[in-house]
């Protein structure tokens, strides 16, 4: 009776199950050793030990593709955590001096812009629930991929808000969009070709005027 290669054979297969924890590549080897010393037994039946063998090599193959991709990601993470502290520190740089009557103007600016915030907040408190919602829809589609107004109007219907509520929610929901434009254009170029009039009739497909459909391409090179 082929004593090792069972043995080999229960060994490699403990390893390939524990090989996402590491700690399968010692039981991985030891059944590869005792595959291969089943192997050189002439006076038993080996078929156990090639099996055993074979597991336990997988084994080990699989524990170092599972150590290998580990590695590759936890790159991937200090890339990633450098280039958020590059960009940490753009943002970071000292703004230029600004000139005495640049100061007047910004102050100006900034009392208008506040007055304008404190009507838009009292005419927020007006909002119905419809209106609310369809703006915060309408927002948290801008942020995933980009609408020109009768697509984002559209978009809103089918998630069964009324005609008024999606209309309100595109006229409120601060979006440009000429920079909408620019973005559908960038996402079409991404995965496919377009001539220039082409992409232009493919962004007034998606609602965009004639004119937001030419910036949006020129914008992306043509």
């Amino acid at each position: 009776m082929d004593i090792l290669g069972i043995l080999s054979l229960i060994f490699g297969s403990i390893g390939t199950i524990l090989s996402y924890w590491y700690i399968g590549i010692i039981p991985c080897v030891v059944g590869t050793v005792l595959g291969i010393v089943g192997l050189t037994d002439c006076f038993s039946d080996r078929k156990f030990s090639l099996f055993g063998l074979l597991i336990s090599v997988f084994g080990i193959i699989l524990t170092a593709y599972i150590v290998v991709s580990d590695v590759d990601s936890d790159r991937l993470l200090v890339q990633a955590d450098k280039f958020g502290q590059e960009e940490q520190s753009v943002i970071a740089e000292p703004a230029k001096p600004i000139e005495a009557a640049e100061t007047k103007n910004i102050a100006a600016n900034r009392t208008e812009n506040e007055s304008e915030a404190e009507e838009k907040r009292e005419d927020s408190s007006k909002l119905s629930l419809g209106q609310e919602n369809a703006i915060r829809s309408a927002k948290t589609y801008l942020e995933f991929m980009p609408f020109s107004y009768q697509g984002l109007v559209r978009q809103l219907e089918f998630d069964k808000y009324t005609e008024e509520d999606a209309v309100f929610a595109a006229d409120n929901c601060e979006a440009n969009w000429n920079e909408q434009a620019v973005r559908s254009a960038r996402s079409y170029l991404e995965y496919s070709s377009f001539s220039k009039e082409g992409l232009i009739e493919q962004l007034e497909f998606e609602g965009f005027t004639h004119e937001q459909a030419v910036y949006g391409v020129e914008q992306n090179g043509y």
